[in-house]
């Protein structure tokens, strides 16, 4: 992908749209966010430009009614969070803010056991006081 890649990344991109923007199919918004986590380094080098579309596909999933789309799309965050070198690139991040700090409210109602979310809500929220 390095030498003739860059090319191919809009297909990537249009991929990832498809997977998270699939209604009916919560496993295949989970796949998309799994495959931004995963690809977190390669996104950073080759599609710096994208990160604002990004983010909002990362908010998108922070707002899913599946709770293991938003746990992928939390670890998806947490992915791109440590790619990114510079504060610039950070405050892209703050617009997540809200949806995550009310993924912590909902695991913490009485009734909810989803120890998964929380961990890695406090996870995301931890790196970005850092």
């Amino acid at each position: 992908f390095s030498t003739r890649g860059v090319a191919a990344w809009p297909d990537l991109l249009q991929f990832i749209n498809a997977c998270t923007g699939a209604a009916d199919l919560p496993d295949a918004r989970e796949m998309g966010y799994h495959i931004i986590q995963e690809m977190a380094d390669v996104i950073d080098k080759n599609l710096k430009d994208q990160l604002p579309s990004l983010t909002q596909l990362l908010l998108q999933g922070l707002h899913d009614t599946a709770p293991s789309v938003q746990t992928a799309a939390l670890r998806a965050v947490a992915s791109m969070m440590d790619t990114l070198a510079t504060s610039d690139e950070l405050v892209l991040f703050k617009d997540l803010i809200p949806p995550m700090l009310a993924s912590l409210k909902r695991c913490t109602q009485p009734g909810t056991n989803d120890e998964e979310l929380l961990g890695e809500v406090l996870e995301v929220l931890a790196e970005l006081a850092q």
